[in-house]
């Protein structure tokens, strides 16, 4: 089990290969900063399986998570669009529940973007949390 300011995450076990965590907490976010998750190999294929995000501290009163896979976004909707969440107020924990693997591609550097497009402000923290499997 892994804590990280109260969020947590507990290891599990899937099909293809054990599960790996990802988490950690944002620097102040605005509304189309994009954070770089670095998740593995050049176009590796990976199952999320959990996803969840809390605000910490800012201004804003409600974000809305977004997952790419390529660098350079700067709006949500685009094409590189892996994963949109819904509007979630600060007080609430976005942790939705999935019934199977949501499938991403990683870009050529292994990578994924996370984008938590909070409503306001540019001072906006978050922790986060991804578990996902590599496909191999």
């Amino acid at each position: 089990m892994v804590v990280n300011d109260g969020l947590v995450c507990t290891p599990a076990r899937g099909p293809n290969s054990a599960s790996q965590d990802l988490y950690d907490r944002t620097a102040a976010l605005g509304a189309a900063t994009i954070v770089t998750l670095a998740v593995g190999a050049p176009y590796m294929k990976v199952g999320l399986v959990r996803f969840k995000v809390k605000r910490v501290a800012g201004t804003g009163a409600s974000f809305t998570p977004y997952l790419f896979s390529e660098s350079g976004v700067s709006t949500p909707l685009d094409i590189s669009q892996e994963f949109a969440g819904i509007s979630t107020l600060n007080a609430v924990l976005f942790d939705p529940a999935f019934t199977a693997p949501v499938a991403m591609q990683c870009d050529g550097s292994g990578n994924l973007y996370m984008m938590l497009a909070p409503n306001a402000g540019a001072d906006n923290t978050y922790d986060y949390c991804l578990r996902f499997f590599k496909y191999e």
